[in-house]
């Protein structure tokens, strides 16, 4: 082999190594931004939720109120009667609100678990295989520029 040839392979070689370790460093940036990401999102639903139980309580505060403007009440009470009708919509729909809400952050909770166990999985498959594809990269480097230095080398 061309002593030209093996310094092209070496330098090859070595920009192999440099790119491992820019994967690693990528991976690694790639990884901590889902898992941020994936924090904030579960914050989101647990603020979704809240909201959605103050707005069941304010419901269930009207429909309270309302049931206690029509018990008063002792002529011309059909206007208590609607706004009653709606206080009691207005709750149930509320209430759908908030169990909906709930579904979708217990989904969201059995997606982010996966979704971490995963990260954890990549996270260890890199730890032990990017180092080693480097160092084996490296030989392989060391190896070509010994070559380059016996007598006799083209």
């Amino acid at each position: 082999m061309a002593g030209e040839a093996v310094n092209a392979r070496v330098g090859a070689v070595k920009e192999i190594s440099h790119a491992l370790a820019t994967y690693e460093r990528s991976l690694a940036t790639a990884l901590s931004s889902a898992r941020s990401e994936t924090q904030k999102a579960a914050a989101t639903f647990q603020l979704a939720v809240a909201e959605s139980h103050r707005r069941l309580r304010a419901s269930e505060r009207s429909t309270q109120e309302a049931v206690a403007e029509l018990a008063r009440c002792r002529e011309g009470c059909e206007g208590l009667a609607h706004e009653l009708a709606r206080a009691r919509a207005a709750e149930q729909a509320a209430r759908q609100h908030l169990e909906l809400t709930r579904r979708a952050e217990a989904k969201f909770q059995r997606a982010a678990t996966d979704l971490l166990s995963t990260m954890r999985t990549i996270e260890a498959s890199a730890a032990e295989h990017a180092p080693a594809g480097r160092r084996s990269v490296l030989e392989y480097a060391e190896i070509l520029t010994d070559y380059l230095k016996r007598p006799g080398t083209p």
